[in-house]
Parts: structure tokens; sequence; C-alpha cells
């Protein structure tokens, strides 16, 4: 790649982030803008107290004592907290909070929404860089090199969900190509680097998340039977074992292990392919996840509407792009089929289609460098003006979804509360439990309650103890309800 080219790429990502930008520091709110929120509230606590004060886990309370002792969001079964009243979320491993916390404090910025989506579409564009990398790696032409970056680009998952929307799930994309290229190297030669490069990738996949078990899993088992190389499979199972054995040590240290397998148990219970609901028969069920997932991936790549009709008219060369990139196929498609399969609740959630658009972009890409240039240059700016309009419709700009919900209710609620509130009081919510991105606009942790008794119950006798207390959306305001007996509202 020389000096021209890399500015040409940097010139189709800037163009990428410009379509984006209109979204970028908006208020947190739909198409799961709450696993930001979530991870925020991780970064924001690491801030206040430090990382190494909670062993680099994701803690979830904020400073101050009226904030300790709330689980909010944080766990299913309440186990899973310190001594000091502190819970953490420990359905994914801590290397998705741990890096943007480095950066962050390595550059001195603010743990903040902006930030956190910047430094997302920092990891979005080193992942399209990937993209290119693995087509040279495959011996691919610049011009397919192009075509692929692209593609990946352009995807409406893509444009989305690395951007907007943070958490280890998107984090894990990045290593997920990362280890793509790594594998395809060393297919074709065995180097002491990329060996150990390969150890790296699957240690930082799966302490980043459970993806990285099934790609460690497949890619072991395609060197150790496809090509015969035992040392690569047992690389992936030492490598395996010392993230597992790394995350099982640093998450069992906060209240023993048994606490945190029991939530490990819960988790892939809820989110698992046995899930059930009494509500519906176990198939019905189970159809109607398949179901989801499949509306997924058609709602998030139907900008691929022209590709699909062009590959009509062009079968038998799709055929022979697949068939000589097979360990393609293997490696970035079986890991994510695997997913689904034992993770079919967990993957109604639509950002697990982002992982199948390296394999699309990467085979579009090699496809449309196949066939005529006028072809794929027609069906390149499809892609192009198609995503950029999915994009949009799913996550319209302005004040308002398509839907007309407004995009800073959670921020006008948050400031509600702030307003009529003090920092070292305790703050209660009646009824549903409360919005993570009210939580980390009020950086404030906000105890779910039934009714003022139940609130009176939780400040227990010391006077010296004040509380708030917001009912539902009219948000009353109730001060030292330990000796409340009535309260007025608030407008």
């Amino acid at each position: 790649m020389n000096f021209k080219q890399f500015l040409a790429l940097l010139g189709i990502f800037a163009f990428t982030v410009l379509i984006r930008w209109p979204n970028l520091d908006r208020p947190l709110s739909k198409h799961h803008e709450f696993v930001t929120a979530i991870s925020l509230r991780v970064l924001q606590v690491w801030e206040q107290e430090g990382a190494g004060t909670f062993n680099w886990s994701p803690a979830m309370n904020y400073s101050g004592r009226a904030n300790k002792f709330i689980d909010n969001h944080a766990t299913s079964l309440h186990q899973v907290m310190d001594e000091h009243g502190n819970y953490y979320y420990t359905s994914h491993p801590p290397l998705a909070y741990i890096l943007p916390h480095v950066f962050f404090t390595t550059f001195g910025l603010e743990a903040n929404v902006l930030n956190l989506q910047l430094f997302h579409l920092l990891i979005n564009l080193l992942t399209a860089f990937i993209v290119v990398w693995i087509v040279k790696a495959l011996n691919g032409s610049w011009r397919q090199q192009l075509l692929s970056y692209t593609i990946y680009l352009f995807l409406p998952a893509v444009l989305w969900f690395q951007s907007n929307t943070y958490m280890s799930d998107m984090l894990v994309h990045f290593f997920f190509a990362l280890g793509i290229l790594v594998c395809i190297h060393l297919n074709n030669a065995m180097r002491k680097r990329t060996i150990v490069a390969y150890f790296l990738v699957i240690f930082a996949m799966i302490y980043t998340s459970w993806l990285g078990i099934l790609f460690a899993a497949v890619s072991g088992t395609y060197f150790l039977f496809k090509v015969q190389r035992r040392s690569i499979f047992f690389v992936s199972l030492i490598a395996s074992v010392g993230a597992l054995a790394l995350i099982y040590l640093q998450y069992s240290s906060i209240n023993g292990s048994q606490a945190f397998l029991d939530q490990l148990s819960q988790r892939f219970s809820a989110r698992g392919s046995n899930s059930s609901d009494a509500s519906y028969s176990f198939f019905r069920q189970k159809g109607y996840e398949v179901g989801l997932i499949a509306f997924n991936y058609i709602v998030n790549y139907a900008s691929l509407i022209v590709l699909f009709v062009v590959i009509l008219f062009n079968r038998s060369t799709l055929k022979n792009v697949i068939q000589s990139n097979k360990m393609l196929f293997i490696l970035s498609v079986i890991p994510v089929i695997l997913l689904h399969l034992l993770l079919l609740n967990y993957s109604g959630h639509d950002f697990t289609v982002l992982y199948l658009s390296l394999f699309i972009a990467l085979i579009a890409g090699k496809f449309l460098a196949e066939i005529s240039s006028k072809q794929a240059t027609l069906t390149l700016i499809s892609i192009i003006v198609l995503g950029c309009a999915n994009y949009y419709v799913l996550n319209l700009p302005g004040d308002t979804s398509i839907k007309g919900d407004r995009y800073d209710v959670h921020l006008n609620q948050a400031n509600y509360i702030l307003e009529n509130s003090t920092e070292h009081v305790d703050l209660f919510w009646e009824g549903q439990e409360v919005n993570p991105m009210v939580i980390v606009y009020c950086k404030r942790n906000i105890k779910t309650v039934t009714s003022i008794v139940e609130a009176k119950i939780w400040l227990g006798n010391p006077g010296d103890r004040v509380g708030y207390y917001f009912s539902g959306d009219s948000l009353y305001t109730v001060e030292e309800i330990n000796n409340l007996f009535d309260f007025g509202r608030r407008h």
C-alpha cells in the first residue's frame, strides 16, 4: 500500500464519519445504546476511583455511600458484590472496558459519550484496514482490497454498531478480524512471531467476549485436522485456558467463585438455546428466536439487494469465489453460526449480525473484482447509497426516531433528577428498574422501590440520611423520608 492508496482509504473512512456525524453524541436512547451506557458507567466509576481499586473488574457503583449496595443492571442474582457495596457486571470479560480506559487515561480524556464513540470509530478504522490486509494476504489485487474495504464500511450494521454502540460484543469484532488475518498468515507459513500473534489474539479475544472461545475452537480444529499442525491447536488450547483462568480468578476474587459461577450459569440459561418462557411452548419460542435472527439479518443487510440481483446472473462466479475461499468461510462464518446455535436467545440482539460483515465484505469484494468493471462499479455505488439510506432509516438523525420517539427522554429524566436532588443523598425510583441511560447521565446509582415505605426501610434508623423519591413520569421529590408522613408533588 503506497501513500496515495493510504490517503484514499482514509478519505473513504472520513466520508463514513461524515455520514454518522449527526448521530454522534446524540442523547443515548434507542437501538442498543443501553450497552454504551453500561460500558460508560464502568469507565466513569474507574475514572472516579481508579481501575486498580476494583482489580480492573467492571464495577457498576459510583463513589459515595449513597451509591453503594444498589444493583442497577449489574447482576441477575445480586451476588457478585464486594464488601464495599460495589456490584460487578461479569456477563462479559473485562478487556472491552480496559482498553478505552487506558486510552482515555493516556490522552487525558473524560469518560463521556462522545469520547467513547470516537474511540469506537478508531476501532472501526483499524478493523477496516485489517479487511484490506486480509485481502492482501489472500493475494487479492488493490482493486479487490478497495472494494472489500468500501463495502465493509458502508454496511448498515457496521455504520451503527461500530460507532454509537459499544460493548464487549462490538470490540471482539476487531479481534475476530485480526484473528482471521493471523490464521491466513499461519496457513501460508509457520513463523514464531505469527504463532505468538495467534496466541495473543486468541487470548485477547476470549478476554473480551465469549465469541473468542468459538473462534479458538474452530481455528484450532482447522489447523489440527485440515492443515495437520498440532502445535497451533495446542497454542489455541493454551491461550484459551489461560484467558479463561484469568477471567475466573479475577471475577472470583470479588465475592468468591460460587457467586461468579452461579451468575454465569444463570446468564447462560437465560440467553442460551435451552432458555424457555412459561408464556410460550419451547418450540414456539425457539421458532420466534430463529425468525428474529433472520429478520435482523434482512434489516441490517437490506442495502445489498442490488448485489444479490447481480449474483443471480453470475452464480457460477460466486460459486468459484466461495470454493476458492473455503478457509475464509470456515474461520469467519462457522464461529458465528455456532454462536447463534449455542446462544439462540442472545442472538436476538441485532448487534450479533455485525460478526458476519467480515465474510460479506470479503466475499463481495472478491466477487465484484471478478465481474465486469461496469457492473462492479454500479453495484458498489448502490451498496454505498442504499447502505447510507438503510442506516438513516434505522437511525434517523434529529430529535426523534422514525417512530416519533424522542431521543432525549432519558437525558431529560436524568436532568430532572439532578435538578431536584443533591449529590450525597439516596435516590429512589418507584416502579420498573431505572434505565441504564438515566443512571449514566446522573452518574448516580438509583434504588428501585415499590413504595415510600420500602425506601424508608432502606434508609434505616440513622437520622442523618436523606432520600429523594421519584415516582414514574411525574417525578415526586421527597426529603427526609425517615421522618416523612406525607409529601407534596413537585412541578
